[in-house]
């Protein structure tokens, strides 16, 4: 009864704790879902605080000293030089979307070692005492009390050709005991079997079997090339912001000397207003010129901010937070080089390296993996299934003498067969023909993706040149200027 109590309270214990951490997670789901279809207004937070409008000043010199008081007000934070080399290492190291990728080839490497493992033996083991009372009737009601131990360690291997052998040792011993004269006797058991199931057409033979190992590899495969590209389109993203962000400095650095040039020239022409060799008209200009170029400034500015962002956001460094606090500098000038391609070996080494056609090939292989399964599965199951066993008995409970009598007891065996015939079989054709349609649909998927690498290789060509024919046509302006 104290046994059966405690059983009791820790299966309720257990239950309880179950229902808990359920009820928690409920709470959480009724949470998320208070969430969703409400708007809250950014205002209702205290978010937004509207700024009061004042009139413009009606005199020029109010007007040009409260627009470029704007120029202040958009300084960025001070500035910290960085390096390219500095920004590639920190994205490799830091950014998420990399580690995320990189998360997935390990996932997939752990599916094939559990595939691997598929065909490792198991143990097993069973142990059973009993004590079985039976009411018996002869002249006078007595019980008849049956005390019988039973253990049977096996050993299940699984065979690469489908099938799998069962190995155990059952041992056993019984006592009987008469309640009515008193009288007890007893005996001792030992059976050693083996057990061998093997499908013969369907589901057979080492291929089919060992197909599975063969899918997990191409599918880690599929893998690390979905992460290879993640990677690389993180670094060349990373390299782009950052010489977005050189652009938007250099872009920032002529705007305000524009900026400079403007308000010099207003001031001289204000003197040669104020010593009559000038117009008034000049003056109007100049201060639309100022205007325009304070305008300027801003937009350059609000481009910086945006672009330094961009920079730490590719980045992901611990510590350097996404506010205007810190503004980066590149210290790596570009090399401005020209280059004469070779278009033909470059789609060639395209095609051969680009991480997205190999995750296709990784496909393909794994579609014409499939459709060797599904042909399989089209046959008849035939399954061979084989017995044998030993015996060996002893009168009393002595394991030991069983074990020695095992030679002198007649031997068991089966063989046999077991057949199942789909009628018909048109799920099982069904499903090999869509496999051959897939692997086809990949092979057509590949062959695309060959041609859009071609495009984009021969593009990317094209576009380096007409860049490298802008800089020396540029450099011309600059000249001529």
């Amino acid at each position: 009864m104290m046994r059966t109590t405690i059983t009791l309270v820790l299966v309720s214990g257990s239950i309880l704790g179950c229902s808990s951490a359920l009820e928690s997670d409920w709470e959480r789901i009724d949470e998320l879902d208070g969430r969703l279809g409400t708007v809250t207004t950014i205002d209702a937070g205290g978010a937004l605080v509207e700024r009061p409008r004042t009139d413009p000043p009606s005199d020029s010199d109010q007007a040009i000293r409260r627009v470029e008081s704007l120029v202040s007000l958009m300084e960025t934070g001070t500035p910290r030089d960085i390096a390219l080399a500095e920004v590639r290492r920190s994205t490799i190291e830091n950014n998420l979307r990399i580690q995320s990728a990189l998360i997935a080839p390990e996932v997939a490497a752990q599916s094939l070692r559990a595939e691997q493992a598929k065909f490792q033996s198991t143990f097993t083991a069973s142990v059973q005492q009993a004590r079985v009372v039976s009411p018996q009737y002869y002249g006078e009601l007595f019980d008849v009390e049956t005390d019988s131990f039973t253990a049977v360690p096996g050993l299940e291997v699984p065979l690469r050709t489908g099938g799998s052998v069962q190995l155990d040792w059952t041992v056993s011993t019984s006592n009987n005991t008469n309640g009515l004269s008193g009288e007890a006797d007893g005996f001792a058991a030992t059976r050693p079997a083996v057990s061998l199931q093997q499908p013969l057409l369907q589901g057979g033979g080492v291929e089919y079997n060992e197909a599975s190992i063969v899918l997990a590899g191409a599918r880690l495969g599929s893998a690390r090339a979905e992460a290879q590209v993640a990677v690389i389109n993180q670094v060349v993203r990373a390299e782009i912001a950052y010489w977005q962000l050189h652009l938007a400095w250099r872009q920032l650095e002529i705007d305000l000397q524009l900026y400079e040039t403007s308000r010099d020239l207003l001031e001289q022409q204000r003197r040669l207003v104020d010593a009559g060799a000038g117009s008034i008209a000049n003056v109007y200009n100049f201060e639309t010129a100022v205007a325009a170029s304070v305008e300027q400034v801003i937009q350059s500015e609000d481009q910086l901010r945006r672009t330094v962002r961009a920079v730490k956001v590719v980045m992901q460094e611990p510590g350097m937070s996404l506010d205007g606090s810190v503004a980066l500098r590149p210290s790596s000038e570009p090399k401005l080089v020209g280059y004469d391609f070779d278009q033909q070996l470059l789609v060639r080494t395209a095609l051969r390296n680009r991480a997205e056609l190999l995750q296709l090939e990784f496909q393909q292989l794994a579609r014409s993996v499939t459709v060797m399964l599904r042909e399989n599965e089209m046959l008849p199951q035939l399954d061979l299934q084989a017995a044998w066993n030993a015996n060996g008995f002893a009168s009393g409970l002595s394991i030991e003498r069983a074990n020695s009598d095992l030679g002198n007891e007649p031997d068991g065996w089966a063989v046999g067969l077991q057949a199942r015939v789909s009628l018909g079989n048109d799920a099982a054709i069904a499903n090999y023909e869509a496999a051959i349609l897939q692997r086809l649909q990949t092979v057509a998927d590949r062959r695309q993706q060959e041609i859009l690498v071609t495009q984009e290789v021969l593009d990317a060509i094209d576009s380096l040149e007409a860049g490298w024919n802008s800089i020396l046509t540029a450099e011309l302006q600059v000249q001529a200027a």
